[in-house]
């Protein structure tokens, strides 16, 4: 992943289109937006910005909205189907075997591979192996593939799909703060690594549906139907099959979740764990109730209540999207905020919330798994997180491990309206968390932590590590581990 994208094109050519393309936008902001909110674009009259309003509930001092942005409902459709698909798919019954098997399978090569480079003694970067580890099971999980990219990230060598995977969402976050990208790209040579990166990954997921298209007579005998095998088997609402781009699309949407969502988190939990090493003792407690910590039974995901506080604390300072929006389909009200209209663009920093006190408390920006245990010890829910999303588009599988320890493992009910991306992030991050901190001792490389650059929002005091614009929440500085 690279540290910097730098512009080649001259300096001053780069601030003289920059200067006219600012100064022609913000005439036309002027011109359509007047503000409504001190954090929000609306067309009310301006309020007396010298008297601050209270933080809404929720969504604290973050709120942005603008009026009659666009719609996505073209997207909506399409969008309903691929998730009654992946609702399916992911059932407790595959995630006690085909999910369970490929997490442990690749958490055991994940920790022969820390043993390896532990008798080396010297510093690694867990980052590539965690986003590798989460590439492989859930390629394996997902379309019966096996990318082996964990290996190769061990070894040090750049898998060209993972890299411009990684290079895709910097890229196009640029576009959000940049005016007239599309001109100014044709100059700087982004344009041309954009179409580049993206045949890549087009390519990779032509790959996959074209092998798992020749398998798909074998797995059939076999009773075997992953996520991809349901795609093709399903069919639009005029019954014809799917077509290959639209097979792509959702390959790629799924690698997304599955990936990101996981190493993401991982990667900035480990990072709090080393920043307050006696965390570390209630994940040895959970796994200490294992007879393998490698192999974390799903069932037993309920009640590893420390480990899952853990990470879910994770996913609150560090949402894999840190930024997030929404097109209102109807008018509604915000408690204590703006009113919404119809085709609106809410926007609003999952980010900042987490270090919102108004949302979060005056410990807002400190790492505390406890903050998810109730006074038993047992894990609880928290209704203020949503960096999994919300509502119709939560993410798939929102509340599938959420039961009572007293309760049948999983009812059918809970499968039916729970599909499948944060219960699979929950899993595999808990297994690895349990695999990993039962065997080692992880600290930063020396110096590491002095010279890393830090940040704090305007309410909250405690600094947390800068990181890179993207789309996802990537690391300023990879972070370079002694296990």
């Amino acid at each position: 992943m690279h540290d910097d994208l730098t512009f080649v094109i001259e300096p001053y050519l780069y601030w003289t289109l920059s200067a006219v393309l600012v100064a022609l936008l913000f005439t036309l902001v002027l011109h359509a937006v007047e503000l409504d909110h001190p954090h929000a674009l609306g067309t009310k009259a301006r309020p007396d910005l010298s008297e601050p309003k209270d933080a809404i509930p929720l969504l604290g001092h973050t709120l942005l909205f603008l009026r009659n942005s666009h719609r996505l409902s073209e997207y909506g459709k399409a969008w309903s189907m691929w998730r009654k698909i992946t609702s399916r798919a992911f059932t407790v019954n595959s995630y006690r075997n085909v999910v369970s098997v490929s997490i442990h399978h690749f958490t055991k090569l994940f920790i022969r591979i820390l043993e390896a480079k532990a008798t080396e003694g010297t510093a690694s970067d867990l980052s590539p192996l965690l986003f590798a580890l989460a590439l492989d099971t859930f390629t394996s999980m997902s379309f019966s593939e096996d990318p082996a990219s964990l290996p190769a990230a061990a070894r040090g060598e750049t898998n060209a799909f993972a890299q411009a995977f990684d290079d895709i969402p910097v890229l196009l976050a640029r576009r959000i703060s940049m005016p007239f990208f599309w001109l100014i790209e044709r100059f700087d040579g982004t344009s041309r690594r954009i179409v580049d990166d993206m045949k890549i990954i087009h390519a990779y997921a032509d790959q996959i549906i074209r092998q798992r298209a020749e398998k798909a007579q074998q797995l059939a005998e076999d009773g075997s139907l992953d996520m991809l095998g349901r795609y093709m088997a399903a069919t639009k609402e005029n019954g014809e099959p799917l077509t290959t781009a639209q097979l792509r699309d959702a390959t790629i949407n799924l690698l997304i979740a599955g990936r990101d969502t996981t190493a993401g988190t991982l990667a900035w939990t480990i990072f709090e764990l080393c920043r307050n090493p006696v965390l570390v003792e209630g994940i040895r407690r959970d796994a200490a109730k294992l007879d393998d910590p490698t192999e974390l039974p799903f069932d037993l995901l309920k009640e590893m209540n420390w480990t899952s506080g853990v990470f879910y604390e994770g996913a609150r300072l560090y949402p894999t999207v840190p930024n997030n929006h929404w097109t209102a389909r109807g008018e509604d009200q915000i408690p204590n905020g703006p009113s919404i209209e119809a085709g609106d663009l809410i926007v609003w920093s999952d980010w900042t919330i987490a270090r919102d006190p108004a949302v979060w408390g005056p410990s807002a920006g400190a790492f505390d798994p406890t903050r998810w245990l109730n006074q038993d010890g047992t894990f609880r829910k928290d209704s203020r997180l949503h960096s999994f999303n919300g509502g119709f588009r939560r993410c798939l599988g929102k509340q599938l491990f959420l039961l009572p320890s007293s309760s049948p493992p999983f009812s059918a009910g809970a499968v039916e309206r729970s599909p499948f991306c944060e219960t699979l992030a929950h899993f595999e991050a808990v297994a690895t968390l349990l695999a990993l901190f039962s065997r080692f001792d992880v600290s930063y490389a020396p110096g590491y932590l002095e010279s890393t650059p830090m940040v704090k929002t305007e309410w909250c005091e405690h600094e947390s590590p800068r990181y890179r614009p993207a789309l996802t929440l990537p690391m300023v500085r990879s972070i370079p581990y002694i296990a």
